[in-house]
């Protein structure tokens, strides 16, 4: 009914701008002196409805009336408030004061607080200790490789795919450097984002050279190994992935 009636009070409204075009409904076609007209009459259309004023704005959302209800124990709803749009006016149907048990009305969005804490030093001392020790013995590791590059033992396992990998490890040791450095903020002021960059640079090159080399390595011995005839093969220096 509600529908039936705002169509109605569109097409009436409608009647006269389309007599300034000398137009009429009984001859209605899809132009656009139609639409414009009858679009015209929709925006004027307001009547008295069941639930209130009803009409559109110029953003085609009704204008009416706005319960506010509060529902206790979901079987009880009171409306607490009434709002009406036309005269932009609040109706209150019980005392402001008594929504609330305290007599405070609660803020209605987010309040962020900011708690600087200091850094705990020691901790940040000890794990870069801690990390001092992996990073010597990762550079012993690629020292050793370098040296004894040339024995049949560490020959026939790739050494220059073992440096690649021990590499990577070096950066992600030294990612624990730059974390550290980051949260003692012991960097001048401006170069917060270099540090970040360098950290996430660091962490890409290192895991890329470590399970690059390793999927390096696992590749080489499916290469030996995917063969079923046996034969004897000399690896050479030239050799893939020495």
């Amino acid at each position: 009914m509600r529908n039936a009636s705002f169509e109605y009070v569109s097409l009436n409204n409608s009647i006269k701008y389309l007599r300034e075009k000398g137009l009429s409904l009984h001859n209605y076609t899809n132009s656009p002196d139609f639409l414009e007209a009858i679009h015209k009459g929709t925006n004027e259309a307001s009547f008295q409805g069941i639930s209130g004023p009803f009409s559109f704005d110029n953003t085609n959302n009704r204008i009416g009336l706005t319960y506010l209800q509060r529902s206790i124990n979901e079987s009880d709803e009171n409306t607490i408030v009434t709002y009406d749009q036309i005269s932009d006016s609040l109706t209150w149907n019980i005392e402001p004061s008594s929504i609330w048990s305290d007599g405070n009305i609660p803020k209605d969005d987010f309040i962020y607080k900011e708690h600087p804490t200091n850094p705990n030093v020691p901790l940040a001392v000890s794990i870069a200790t801690v990390n001092s020790f992996g990073c010597l013995i990762c550079i012993g590791f690629l020292a050793f490789n370098i040296i004894f590059r040339h024995k049949w033992s560490i020959r026939m396992s790739s050494p220059h795919v073992n440096s690649v990998i021990l590499i990577g490890c070096l950066c992600m040791y030294v990612v624990v450097y730059v974390s550290t450095v980051e949260y003692l903020q012991r960097y001048e002021d401006g170069t917060k984002g270099s540090v970040c960059m360098a950290k996430t640079w660091l962490i890409a090159t290192g895991y890329t050279l470590m399970f690059g080399g390793m999927f390096a390595k696992t590749y080489r011995v499916y290469i030996i190994f995917k063969n079923t005839t046996v034969k004897r093969k000399v690896v050479r220096k030239v050799s893939k992935c020495r």
